[in-house]
């Protein structure tokens, strides 16, 4: 009975002995996935933030994109009135120099009366 209780004392011993084991290598896979896990954390934080600042500036240039687009707009239009412009003073230029009179200058070319006047004076003292 002896022989028997040693045994049994001997593979309790050996069983707990590789169960404390497997404990220790549990507990350093545990270590060490908790600091690969602290490491993604800390990479997904960085990769967080530098997302956020790119989405910033992406969304700062659609906002310069979107203005710059709106002034081109403009200076195509301004340059599209401009033709228009140049092109009814040069017709209220040609009427003037037909003899047109300020009121036909104004009504036909939709100058004000001071635009009517200039261009009737320059053109009458032109022709002299």
């Amino acid at each position: 009975m002896i022989i028997i209780t040693q045994v049994l004392l001997i593979s309790l011993s050996v069983g707990l002995l590789i169960a404390g084991i497997q404990l220790y290598r549990l507990q350093n896979q545990l270590s060490a996935q908790r600091k690969s896990f602290k490491k993604i954390h800390s990479e997904l934080n960085a990769s967080s933030s530098s997302s956020i600042g790119l989405g910033n500036r992406l969304l700062s240039l659609e906002k310069q994109m979107k203005e710059l687009k709106s002034r081109h707009q403009d200076m195509v239009s301004f340059g599209s009135d401009d033709q228009y412009q140049k092109r009814t003073y040069k017709q209220a230029s040609q009427l003037a120099l037909m003899g047109a009179t300020i009121d036909e200058l104004k009504q036909s070319c939709e100058l004000s009366h001071g635009e009517a006047e200039l261009l009737s004076h320059m053109n009458l003292t032109s022709s002299h």
